[in-house]
């Protein structure tokens, strides 16, 4: 099971081990979805971010909670580590595969 799409490097290594071709409509099976929350502190007036502004956050291009409508104060990002599926698919879908900012403190699971 997977929290994503399977990638064309674990096909290989799945078909090399002859369990079949797992890109194969009838072998994908969606038994859920999952969501992502983008979480800013509390002392923070913002009450909304476009995809954009968080990708431009989470990429460095912003660095500043007043470049995006909030207070003045400096932004701390915090995000799951590469190995995580979660980071795959905000990466893919929020960040546009950019580099994710150089700052940013990585977690490998969500016990902080």
């Amino acid at each position: 099971m997977a929290s994503r799409k399977i990638k064309p490097h674990e096909v290989a290594q799945l078909a090399s081990a002859n369990l079949g071709d797992l890109t194969v409509e009838n072998c994908e099976n969606i038994v859920g979805l999952d969501g992502i929350a983008v979480i800013i502190n509390s002392s923070q007036t913002i009450m909304k971010l476009q995809k954009d502004d968080i990708a431009k956050i989470f990429t460095g291009q912003v660095a500043d909670w007043s470049e995006v409508g909030g207070n003045a104060g400096s932004i701390h990002v915090y995000a799951r580590d590469d190995k995580s599926g979660t980071y795959d698919t905000f990466s893919s879908l929020v960040l546009n595969n950019q580099q994710l900012v150089s700052t940013a403190k990585r977690y490998e699971d969500t016990k902080i």
